[in-house]
């Protein structure tokens, strides 16, 4: 499984939600918050802007501002995307570049 795949499924299932709600439209309930979660993941990862928008169906101006809305989001509570890829990526053997 590929990095961009893996994130986005592990960042799916602890959200709840489909890969496909990820890839989709949507802006009901968690949905756009898991997406900009898995965003700032591949951010953090080394993608650039451009390289996450089409992952997601998006342009890379809205990948700014989710990424920014997850930024904001992670100085009040760090914990949420520590428990993500402590619990989920060190089980899958997946070496993680550190986040805070």
């Amino acid at each position: 499984m590929n990095k961009v795949k893996l994130i986005k499924s592990v960042v799916a299932e602890f959200y709840d939600v489909s890969v496909d709600d990820l890839e989709s439209k949507s802006k009901k309930g968690i949905i756009p918050y898991a997406r900009g979660v898995a965003s700032y993941i591949l951010f953090q990862e080394g993608y650039n802007l451009q390289e996450i928008g089409e992952k997601f169906n998006r342009d890379h101006s809205t990948i700014i501002h989710i990424i920014n809305i997850v930024t904001r989001e992670r100085q009040r509570d760090i914990k949420i995307v520590k428990k993500i890829l402590h619990k989920h990526l060190n089980s899958t053997n997946y070496e993680y570049n550190t986040i805070g």
